[in-house]
């Protein structure tokens, strides 16, 4: 669902971290940190993305 919804509004940083969350807690590190680095990317000042994308590259 979230890859469909990126398709329709690729420009929506909390997309991504939604995306990235949803990611993070099924496992699957790797492809979580390309969301949230592709949310930061978008938005800059999305704090949650990088206090996410910080707490998974110390893991």
């Amino acid at each position: 669902m979230f890859r469909s919804a990126i398709t329709l509004f690729p420009n929506s940083d909390n997309l991504f971290n939604s995306y990235g969350e949803l990611l993070a807690k099924s496992g699957k590190k790797e492809e979580s940190i390309i969301m949230y680095k592709k949310s930061i990317l978008l938005n800059p000042e999305n704090e949650d993305s990088k206090k996410s994308l910080e707490i998974l590259e110390k893991n």
